[in-house]
């Protein structure tokens, strides 16, 4: 979070390929809220993967991330 354009890189990759898992954390952190708000607009409400198996995982378990996706 301390580098914006490292942070905007991580929110677009949770906001397109890990959907509902942002969607779960933003609900829980009002930072998040705002990020995922603002990709919204950016995206149109449209994403790539919606990824509800680790969504549902972690309303559970906050602390769970999915691993990194660009690889």
């Amino acid at each position: 979070m301390s580098d914006p354009f490292e942070d905007f890189a991580e929110s677009f990759n949770m906001y397109l390929n890990h959907h509902n898992v942002f969607m779960v954390l933003a609900a829980n952190d009002q930072i998040l809220a705002e990020k995922y708000g603002y990709m919204q607009q950016l995206f149109r409400k449209r994403y790539l993967k919606s990824d509800i198996a680790t969504a549902s995982h972690m309303k559970d378990n906050l602390d769970t991330r999915p691993w990194d996706t660009t690889k």
